[in-house]
């Protein structure tokens, strides 16, 4: 994938480990999420494992409407790419949980349980399942 043809948009998150940027096409105006791990974390053995594993287990888990799509990884370079979403599940719901319909709210749990099923189903445990790491894309958000 040839990243030359985006901008930075934002930085969308920062961890101890990595880094997440928004980026976007300079032509067809297209965003995409990527994530990078920090260069001290390139350093260090176990955050390596950990990048590579997850780049594993999203390799994986593609198929499943309700798993973030793999755009484009490159472990020697550690990259992960992905389509940029709206926003997370925690946001998601600071603006609009009032009118957020019982249905509505039922329909976002049955997509989480789905990806849970699907990631369990693989002997994949997600250890930090939280309303931040739950990502809200346009579609996903007409239920």
């Amino acid at each position: 994938m040839d990243l030359s043809m985006y901008e930075t948009e934002k930085v969308l998150g920062e961890g101890s480990f990595a880094i997440v940027t928004r980026l976007k096409h300079k032509q067809t105006g297209e965003a995409i999420a990527v994530k990078t791990l920090t260069a001290k974390s390139q350093k260090d053995l176990d955050y390596v494992s950990w990048f590579k594993r997850e780049v594993k287990i999203l390799e994986a888990l593609q198929g499943n409407p309700h798993v973030v799509p793999l755009l484009f990884a490159d472990v020697n370079r550690f990259i992960i790419v992905m389509p940029a979403a709206e926003q997370n599940l925690y946001n998601y719901i600071q603006y609009k949980n009032s009118a957020l319909e019982l249905i509505h709210r039922v329909h976002i749990f049955e997509d989480i349980l789905c990806a849970m099923t699907d990631a369990h189903s693989k002997n994949f445990l997600h250890r930090d399942l939280a309303p931040a790491n739950i990502l809200i894309f346009n579609q996903e958000a007409s239920h």
